[in-house]
């Protein structure tokens, strides 16, 4: 599994702050199932930057909702943990997983281990 996958590797390089290691497992909560090809779908169209018109939440076809939901997975699952109670620097680091590191040493961390799984 992937995440667990994220959470092994910070833990194999001495990262065990809590809320880093948490967010490792949770940070793709919102990504629900997620097929080989739906995946590839999505590389291929953010990389031509095509995905936003492929995605779409409501369509029939599963690849097209699996890229709709892949998109959004970082707010709707800091969302998630929020309404879950989780704490604000772990919503954060989850809400930010794709954003640029701005400065962040332990957001940069959390993306370094998900490239590496």
């Amino acid at each position: 599994m992937h995440s667990a996958g994220t959470a092994r590797w910070l833990l194999e390089r001495g990262h065990d702050d809590r809320d880093l290691v948490v967010a490792a497992l949770a940070h793709d909560i919102a990504k629900g199932h997620q097929r080989r090809v739906d995946r590839v779908a999505y590389v291929l169209a953010s990389h031509a930057g095509l995905a936003p018109r492929l995605a779409n939440a409501d369509s029939p076809h599963a690849l097209r909702r699996a890229v709709a939901r892949s998109l959004a997975h970082a707010s709707a699952g800091a969302s998630i943990l929020a309404a879950a109670g989780t704490s604000p620097r772990i919503v954060e680091l989850t809400r930010l997983h794709h954003a640029p590191p701005a400065g962040d040493p332990v957001l940069a961390l959390l993306q370094q281990a998900d490239a590496a799984n």
